[in-house]
């Protein structure tokens, strides 16, 4: 009786030892499969965050295009409405020019006309006085 005692008492204690090793076998693989899950996560959440930061890069150097093209664009307008002013300025003093230009020489023709004519009558004038005096 008693070596079937032992003999149950050693089954039984081969049958919970079995059972923890099946638990810890179970435990580890578990365990392994969560740090594997944990780890693909990380690796998930790296490479979005890899994503996220190029896709701000890029947002920020259209950003940068987008106001280098504005900037252009202004400078472009500032010296054209510049060359315009400048353009507009040139027209005018050329037309005032001319304009100087023309009276200039149409005093001049009456100055010459008028001197001419006082010419013409101081001779006229002498020529009579002259003519007057010796007829006298």
């Amino acid at each position: 009786m008693r070596s079937r005692y032992r003999s149950i008492e050693r089954s039984s204690e081969i049958k919970f030892r079995v059972i923890v090793v099946v638990l810890v076998v179970v435990v580890v693989v578990v365990v392994v499969v969560v740090v594997v899950v944990v780890v693909v996560v990380e690796i998930v959440i790296v490479v979005l965050a890899v994503v996220i930061v190029v896709v701000e890069v890029v947002s920020v150097a259209v950003v940068v295009v987008v106001v280098v093209i504005v900037v252009v664009v202004v400078v472009v307008a500032v010296v054209v409405v510049v060359v315009a002013a400048a353009a507009a300025v040139v027209v005018v003093v050329v037309v005032v020019e001319v304009v100087v230009v023309v009276l200039a020489a149409i005093v001049i023709v009456v100055v010459v006309e008028v001197g001419v004519v006082v010419v013409v009558v101081v001779v006229v004038v002498v020529v009579v006085v002259v003519v007057v005096v010796m007829e006298v």
